[in-house]
């Protein structure tokens, strides 16, 4: 699913005028091939306490109320890729007594950052995701058609690359063998305010391969999962 101008233009823009600079950021994370700043770090808690505008956003994310949204609008797709499990209610709060019923349920986000040379070959995604989301904060200059979230199907061998665990693509050899079973059915434009996400399952490939060559910033984004 793609929702475009997910915020207020107003929100958007302060959001976006304030990403965290690239100082904030490590290494490339060896696995996923971007460099990211997690919640749960200390230089996380440090930006929220410096961008109000920020830690207001994940405010608003962890209500009970966007949760039962999200848990309604993603029921029938996980319910396909999960079986009932899927049917008990998302809570934010702690029911020990009420298992049957309510699965306990988190935010884990991070901002990410890539250049061109940093790609992120096809995955599945953690099966403890039930929502993954992208949120796209682009530089005013960036090339719209580069740099988007890239959506696999499988066109032969399903069974081959069924992928519940979230085996990774690890390199070029391995990547054009996928390549041969596999084609692009969607690429999202890297547009400002534009929230992109799916619903896990053993078929959710999804990359980014093309950043842009043309590009000489960075690929900015919120990446943000609901997960157990």
């Amino acid at each position: 699913f793609e929702i475009k101008d997910f915020l207020p233009v107003n929100r958007y823009i302060k959001l976006q005028k304030s990403y965290p600079q690239e100082s904030y950021f490590g290494k490339s994370n060896i696995k996923y091939n971007k460099r990211t700043l997690v919640n749960g770090d200390e230089k996380f808690a440090e930006f929220l306490d410096e961008n109000i505008c920020w830690k207001q956003f994940i405010i608003d994310l962890n209500q009970q109320k966007f949760i039962n949204s999200a848990y309604y609008f993603s029921l029938m797709a996980n319910l396909k890729a999960r079986g009932m499990t899927a049917l008990k209610k998302w809570t934010i709060n702690e029911r020990t007594l009420l298992t049957k019923i309510f699965r306990k349920v988190y935010w884990s986000l991070y901002f990410a950052v890539q250049n061109s040379d940093e790609i992120i070959f096809p995955h599945t995604d953690a099966r403890t995701k039930f929502i993954s989301m992208i949120y796209y904060l682009p530089d005013n200059d960036w090339d719209r058609n580069t740099a988007g979230t890239e959506f696999w199907r499988i066109k032969q061998n399903k069974s081959k690359w069924k992928n519940w665990d979230n085996k990774h693509i690890q390199n070029t050899l391995e990547f054009s063998e996928f390549k041969k079973d596999c084609e692009i059915f969607h690429k999202s434009k890297f547009e400002p305010n534009k929230l992109v996400g799916f619903v896990k399952n053993d078929i959710s490939w999804h990359s980014v391969i093309d950043v842009g060559l043309k590009n000489k910033g960075l690929r900015k984004t919120l990446n943000l999962f609901i997960r157990s």
